[in-house]
């Protein structure tokens, strides 16, 4: 969620809340906040569907290669390693001195 979606929410809330404080019955308030809630959880759902289909195809690379890259790849991911240190477990695994390392 951005911070941009969140303080249009805020401004859209307080509006709602002035109009029933001062007991008005304008649809359109009520109509924005309902469209901004919409759509921060269509965001949120989107954002949930592509991290499901991110892991769909690591698990996908783990079955095909499972004494490689593609289940050390999943492992990474599951570890939370941030990508900026892929490389240094890639040199492990396939320029490590001749040794590899076990991934099991």
């Amino acid at each position: 969620m951005e911070k941009q979606s969140l303080e249009q929410l805020k401004g859209a809330l307080e509006n709602l809340i002035h109009q029933i404080e001062n007991h008005q019955q304008n649809r359109n308030k009520i109509a924005n906040v309902s469209k901004l809630v919409k759509s921060l959880n269509a965001f949120n759902e989107w954002q949930y569907n592509e991290e499901t289909s991110e892991f769909l195809n690591l698990i996908t690379g783990a079955i095909c290669d499972p004494n490689g890259l593609g289940k050390l790849n999943l492992m990474l991911k599951n570890a939370k390693i941030p990508p900026k240190y892929y490389d240094i477990f890639y040199g492990m695994l396939y320029g490590g001195g001749g040794r590899g390392i076990c991934l099991y």
